[in-house]
C-alpha cells in the first residue's frame, strides 16, 4: 500500500509540470507526445527491473505473463493467472 501527503502530491505535481512546460507557458503536442512516451518508456523498465532480473538482464517468461496481467481489469486476472498454471512457460525475456 502506498501513502502520500498532500505535500508529496503537490511536489511531484510541480516537479511533473517543470518536466513538461520547462518553463514555457506552452508547449507544442509533440513535445507533449516526447515526455508521454518517455514516460511510458520510464515505467516499462520501472515495472521490467522489478521482477528477478539475472546477470543476462533477463527475466522468466512466467515473470512476464505476470506482468502483462497488471493491464488487465482486476475482474480478469484470476481467471488469466488459472490459465498460467496450465501451461509450462519456458525461457527468459530481455528487456528489448
Amino acid at each position: 500500500m502506498i501513502s502520500a501527503s498532500e505535500d508529496d502530491f503537490k511536489r511531484v505535481n510541480k516537479e511533473v509540470c517543470h518536466a513538461i512546460f520547462n518553463g514555457k507557458d506552452k508547449i507544442k503536442i509533440d513535445d507533449f507526445k516526447e515526455f508521454r512516451a518517455t514516460v511510458r518508456r520510464a515505467m516499462a523498465h520501472y515495472e521490467f527491473y522489478t521482477y528477478d532480473v539475472d546477470e543476462a538482464e533477463t527475466i522468466s517468461v512466467e515473470d512476464f505473463s505476470r506482468s502483462l496481467l497488471s493491464v488487465l481489469p482486476s475482474n480478469k486476472r484470476a481467471f488469466y493467472l488459472k490459465r498460467m498454471d496450465e501451461y509450462e512457460l519456458k525461457g527468459r525475456i530481455n528487456f528489448h
